[in-house]
């Protein structure tokens, strides 16, 4: 089934009602949750080598001089 498919059939109620339950057997879950390692999920929220700090004079700049607490 191409992707376009996969959405409509999640979101049309009318054209999932026509599909065979063979077809909705083989949809993906819209709601399953990925298998992510701790890398990936820290890509994705942007968790850089650099510490997060609360310090309002920091900067990354400032980080890497050692200036921030």
């Amino acid at each position: 089934m191409p992707q376009p498919d996969v959405v409509r059939a999640w979101k049309d109620p009318v054209y999932r009602a026509g599909l065979t339950a063979a077809t909705l057997a083989e949809l993906p879950d819209p709601i399953a949750s990925p298998e992510l390692g701790d890398g990936e999920l820290a890509e994705a929220y942007g968790v850089h080598a650099y510490p997060q700090t609360t310090a309002p004079t920091c900067t990354l700049t400032t980080w890497k001089k050692g200036c921030c607490p």
